[in-house]
């Protein structure tokens, strides 16, 4: 980016100084002519298109690690806690859709699940497809537990396999999409890190994929080559989301560039775009960190982004063309007339 910009900069440079040498007035006749302008337009249009591409990728998940384990509740090495209640977690390395998404809400499975985990008694917990490793209390099992016993995670056990779960992590990379559905209840109504409820990671700094608690908001944190390894720019955030301490069941499904999350009803959904609007714009935040708010439309920041790309450049073009239009009629009206015998 630096190198891009730069070279830009330089050019343009170049260009306004050999304009001001040439003269303002002798360039709008010479070369501000509407076949040039479109030519410019026309370059302009194929580096917003290449512009576009790059922001669409950058928002892949090309830089997912397959190495990382499941985490329910904490961080693979401590430190992020959530004190809460869990008693599901699926997995599938595709998106899915509106039908699919109220299936799942309504406990029905999709065939070609990748993992499924139950969560109830003392566990360890099977993956009940056996495709992905078992869940287990880390560091140590609580004791006193019963077959029937909900699994309540905090500061002093939570889940996590022991290895990586592989499978989903390349399915997810391979298809630039992903699916995480689970039933939880916060037990407290402020929580920080963010903490950690569903997470693929490595450590607090490094992950795939994290579902947590920032305050009493919901928190989504994604890796892609544009939000880093800690996936924080942008954070996408639901407000509010904890504030009445109910359960929830929550679909959330990834389907580049599109994030979108069910939560309890099919028709209570979240949805944002992150690209090409969210990647251009979260190079201006200057913190580590950019919380968002799941927009109202989900394409709100993507208009944004081609407003600004595309109507100062139309704008820019029609006052070039008005400039050398009158600056043509007022040199005809100052020419000399030749009288003829």
């Amino acid at each position: 980016m630096d190198i891009t910009t730069n070279t830009l900069s330089a050019v343009l440079g170049v260009w306004l100084y050999r304009l001001a040498a040439f003269g303002f007035r002798r360039a709008l006749v010479r070369y501000v002519t509407p076949v040039n302008v479109l030519i410019g337009l026309a370059v302009y249009g194929g580096v917003i298109a290449l512009l576009t591409g790059y922001l669409l990728w950058s928002v892949g998940l090309s830089t997912w690690a397959t190495g990382y384990p499941l985490t329910v509740g904490n961080e693979n090495t401590d430190f992020r806690p959530w004190e809460g209640e869990v008693s599901q977690v699926t997995l599938l390395g595709r998106s899915v859709n509106q039908d699919e998404a109220t299936e799942l809400l309504a406990g029905s499975l999709p065939a070609d699940m990748l993992a499924s985990y139950h969560l109830e008694g003392p566990g360890p917990y099977p993956d009940q497809q056996g495709d992905l490793p078992a869940l287990n209390w880390l560091p140590s099992s609580p004791t006193g537990m019963t077959d029937s016993s909900p699994v309540v995670v905090g500061a002093n056990q939570w889940l996590g396999t022991i290895e990586a779960i592989t499978p989903f992590n390349t399915q997810a990379l391979d298809n630039s999409a992903f699916t995480i559905a689970g039933n939880f209840a916060s037990l407290l109504e402020q929580q920080r890190g963010p903490a950690r409820i569903i997470s693929v990671s490595a450590d607090k700094g490094h992950r795939n994929i994290t579902m947590g608690q920032q305050g009493d908001a919901l928190s989504i944190r994604l890796r892609t080559p544009s939000s880093g390894e800690n996936g924080e720019k942008p954070e996408m955030i639901i407000s509010g989301f904890f504030a009445l301490l109910q359960p929830h069941q929550i679909v959330l499904t990834y389907d580049m560039p599109n994030l979108t999350i069910w939560v309890d009803q099919p028709d209570n959904r979240y949805s944002v775009s992150l690209a090409p609007g969210l990647a251009l714009f979260q190079d201006f935040s200057q913190t580590n960190r950019w919380l968002v708010d799941f927009p109202a439309n989900p394409h709100l920041y993507d208009y944004r982004y081609w407003s600004l790309a595309i109507i100062p450049a139309l704008l820019a073009a029609v006052i070039l063309l008005a400039l050398h239009d009158a600056e043509i009629s007022r040199a005809e009206e100052t020419t000399p007339q030749t009288v003829e015998d």
